[in-house]
């Protein structure tokens, strides 16, 4: 909206979402309307001051249009779009005016049978914030947003009201985004972002699509192998195999050439740590195939050594997760 990612839709005559220094946010604004919008010639912190006879709070119209706000809402020009199930913009000496209702909700609002000061009272009560909910007409603050009980819409691509320790509380989010937005891929802290995608700096794996932040940039995968990085030139992103010395904090090996240790063991032999294996994965005390963590799963079995194989009775090593293991699967 406006050319920023907005918090929400923004469609009224006197809003925009790029008023400077808080771009992204929907903002009263005054001068002229901005991008498109019509119905006003110049706008006041938000209200259309010379509208050529557009309507002002509480006058009748049809459309957003005829209002100086630009929300027609229950027949009146209204300050907001007031969606809420238990709220209404035409109540007799409040036109114009969002209010909490009681009785039946007004026009086409849905959700509820029963107001009470705008609260949905159909005999469970109506939900606090942070409530689990599945229709607004659930929730006292008439939002039933990302599943829980919404202080407000919470409409923005890069917002949630679900989040740990914040259910309720319409907030930024990082990461992909919640539930059924899909007007960007990946945000950061509220902002739709390119950051994120393989290659880009990173110094928290929470920050990068992937879920991977390895030699300070986001990854395919996780790191693993001593010889292997993934923040080579040219392959910025992708864990390829190197030769020299090890990247970053990789200790466990002196040397690599093309991926594996000089003077590595091959699979099967006697190990303490990583770099002593050609392979790169010491588990179980051997050099083994690969990480082979699985709970039920182990690289040292006789006749197997090196290989990464389901296996019954206790898990191996200090694997915990499990009491018993039958052929691979926990029992």
């Amino acid at each position: 909206m406006d050319g920023f990612c907005c918090e929400r839709s923004c469609e009224g005559t006197c809003e925009a979402c790029d008023v400077t220094d808080a771009e992204g946010m929907c903002t009263p604004i005054s001068g002229a309307p901005r991008g498109d919008r019509m119905g006003c010639d110049v706008c006041e912190t938000g209200t259309c001051i010379d509208d050529g006879g557009m309507g002002e709070l509480g006058d009748a119209c049809a459309t957003d249009i005829e209002c100086g706000t630009g929300h027609c809402v229950d027949g009146v020009c209204c300050e907001r779009a007031c969606r809420g199930t238990c709220k209404a913009c035409g109540e007799p000496g409040f036109e114009g005016m969002c209010t909490p209702i009681s009785g039946a909700p007004r026009g086409g609002r849905t959700g509820c049978t029963t107001c009470d000061a705008g609260a949905c009272d159909d005999g469970a009560g109506a939900g606090t914030l942070g409530s689990v909910c599945s229709i607004d007409g659930e929730c006292e603050s008439g939002e039933c947003t990302d599943g829980v009980c919404c202080e407000r819409a919470c409409r923005g691509a890069c917002k949630g009201c679900a989040e740990p320790g914040f259910e309720g509380m319409c907030v930024p989010v990082s990461g992909a985004p919640r539930g059924d937005r899909d007007e960007c891929s990946f945000c950061d802290v509220g902002v739709c972002s390119t950051a994120g995608t393989l290659g880009s700096a990173c110094s928290d794996s929470a920050t990068c699509e992937s879920g991977f932040c390895v030699d300070g940039v986001c990854c395919e995968r996780a790191r693993r192998g001593t010889c292997k990085a993934c923040g080579e030139p040219g392959t910025e992103g992708m864990c390829v195999v190197v030769s020299g010395a090890p990247r970053g904090d990789r200790d466990e090996c002196s040397t690599c050439s093309a991926g594996v240790c000089v003077g590595a063991e091959p699979l099967g032999t006697a190990c303490t740590m990583d770099g002593e294996c050609d392979s790169g994965f010491c588990t179980d005390g051997v050099c083994c195939e690969r990480l082979c963590a699985g709970t039920c799963k182990a690289c040292g079995e006789p006749g197997s050594e090196g290989m990464c194989v389901p296996v019954s009775g206790a898990p191996r090593g200090d694997r915990t997760g499990c009491a018993t293991c039958n052929v691979g699967v926990c029992i």
